[in-house]
């Protein structure tokens, strides 16, 4: 049972990044003066965006405050919006997206 979950915990993320590079939706997203700061890093703003009658938020990656207010295209999957990315997480993805 241990086990399962730290395969589970170890092979999630690369899972969803490959389901958001083949199967994911573009959409426009808002920077947020909300972040995360983890130690001595600096904070890493949020983006929020509404789909399908509720808003979903991820990490943006940013951590310039000037941004907050701006827009971020960032990639979803239609069936489970809560898994997101924003594009530039992807720096070494093919994958066009137009967002307003």
């Amino acid at each position: 049972m241990v086990l399962t979950y730290l395969f589970y915990i170890i092979l999630k993320p690369g899972i969803e990044d490959v389901l958001l590079k083949n199967f994911g939706k573009c959409i426009s997203a808002d920077f947020i003066n909300d972040g995360v700061r983890v130690r001595y890093h600096k904070k890493e703003f949020k983006y929020k965006f509404f789909y399908a009658g509720d808003y979903y938020a991820g990490n943006s990656l940013e951590t310039d405050e000037g941004k907050v207010g701006s827009k971020v295209c960032v990639l979803f999957l239609k069936t489970l919006p809560s898994i997101n990315r924003p594009l530039k997480y992807f720096n070494d993805s093919k994958k066009q997206c137009e967002c307003d």
